[in-house]
C-alpha cells in the first residue's frame, strides 16, 4: 500500500468520525475476524461502529473511474463478512453500470470532486489557517559548573552530550513564559524584538560527569506568521449529487497534509507540520483558525508533532565556572 493510498484512507478516517459523532467508533486499517475462520483477519480500510452496527468503508485512490466489478466484490465483501453495510468510496468516481448495480444491491457509494475557482467563491466558507513561531537570534545557553570541576569540562563533548540529553526540549522553553509576557500574540505586536535572559536549573542535570549548577537563556526573539494558501477544496458525497448539493467539503491547504473538513458547521482540522520550512533556532507557539462563519471545531489533530520541538542546528554555548 502507498502512502498516497494511506493518506486517502485517513483522510475518509477522520471525515467520518465527524460525519459519526462521538457515539461511534472510527478505525483506520482495522482487523476483524473472519466469521468462517475466526483465526484468519480480514483487514477493513476504515472500520465504523455505531450503535451496535459494524459498516465497513473501503477505499480506492485511482485515476479512471471504478466500474462494476469492484461493486460485485464489495457485495460479496459485506455478506462474506457479515456487515450492516459497506461504503465505496473512489477518489475519481465511479462507471454508470457500477453505480446502477450499487444502488440495486445497497452498496452507498461515496466520491471527491474538486470545486472549480468560481465554486469555490460562491461557496465562501473558506477557513484561514496561519502558523505562528518565535524566530530567534544570538540564541545562547550558559552552563555554569563548580570552579574545581572547570579542566574537566570540553565544549566538544558537551555539544554531543546535549544532543542526546534527554531533557533537551527544556532548555529552550525556560525563556517562554517571560516571552509570552510580551503578548507578542497581540496583532500589533508581532514584528516586536525582545531581548530576554533568565536563569534556571534542572534537576540532576550532568555534563562531561559534573553538575551543572546553573543554566543561562539569552537571546533575541520576534513572533513570525506563515500563512497557509488553499488550493484545493472537494466536496465528498454520493456521484448523483451536484457539488452545491453536498454537506462535506475538504479544504487541502499548502503544508503536507493539512486539511479541514466541513460538515453542517461542524468542522476537523488535521495540521500536518512535517513540511514546514522554517530557520534554524524557531518554535512553534501555535497557530490560528479565522472564518466568517461560526464553526465548532468537532477534532483536531496534529501531524508530526515532534516538529514543535525548537529546530536548533548547533548550540551557542559559554562554559563558566563558578566559586561554591
Amino acid at each position: 500500500m502507498s502512502k498516497a493510498s494511506d493518506d486517502f484512507e485517513k483522510l475518509i478516517a477522520r471525515t467520518h468520525e465527524l460525519l459519526e459523532g462521538d457515539s461511534a467508533s472510527v478505525e483506520w486499517n482495522e482487523r476483524i475476524p473472519d466469521p468462517d475462520n475466526p483465526t484468519q483477519g480480514r483487514q477493513i480500510d476504515v472500520l465504523v461502529r455505531k450503535n451496535g452496527l459494524v459498516n465497513l468503508i473501503e477505499c480506492r485512490l485511482h485515476k479512471v473511474p471504478q466500474d462494476v466489478q469492484w461493486i460485485e466484490e464489495l457485495i460479496g465483501r459485506r455478506a462474506s463478512l457479515q456487515a450492516d453495510a459497506i461504503v465505496a468510496v473512489s477518489a475519481s468516481g465511479f462507471t454508470s453500470g457500477a453505480i446502477r448495480k450499487a444502488n440495486k444491491y445497497g452498496v452507498i457509494l461515496k466520491d471527491l470532486c474538486a470545486l472549480t475557482d468560481e465554486e469555490i467563491i460562491a461557496w465562501a466558507r473558506s477557513i484561514e489557517i496561519s502558523v505562528f513561531y518565535y524566530r530567534y537570534d544570538e540564541f545562547r545557553l550558559s552552563f555554569f559548573f563548580d570552579s574545581d570541576d572547570f579542566d574537566k569540562l570540553d565544549a566538544n563533548e558537551m555539544q554531543n552530550e546535549l544532543q542526546y540529553y534527554d531533557g533537551f526540549r527544556s532548555l529552550f522553553t525556560a525563556h517562554l513564559e517571560l516571552l509570552d509576557k510580551e503578548q507578542l500574540i497581540v496583532k500589533e505586536n508581532r514584528h516586536k524584538r525582545v531581548t530576554f535572559r533568565v536563569n534556571f536549573n534542572l534537576e540532576d542535570f550532568q555534563l562531561c560527569g559534573c553538575e551543572v549548577r546553573e543554566i543561562q537563556a539569552e537571546g533575541k526573539a520576534r513572533l513570525e506568521e506563515i500563512g497557509l494558501t488553499v488550493p484545493e477544496v472537494l466536496a465528498y458525497g454520493e456521484p448523483e449529487l451536484e457539488h452545491e448539493e453536498r454537506n462535506v467539503y475538504i479544504q487541502n491547504y499548502n503544508l503536507g497534509e493539512t486539511k479541514v473538513v466541513h460538515h453542517n458547521g461542524h468542522i476537523s482540522i488535521s495540521l500536518d507540520l512535517s513540511q514546514l520550512e522554517v530557520p534554524p533556532y524557531w518554535q512553534f507557539r501555535y497557530f490560528t483558525v479565522s472564518s466568517e462563519d461560526e464553526n465548532y471545531l468537532d477534532l483536531l489533530e496534529i501531524i508530526h508533532p515532534e516538529k514543535l520541538i525548537m529546530k536548533v542546528d548547533k548550540i551557542d554555548l559559554d562554559i563558566i565556572g563558578v566559586q561554591v
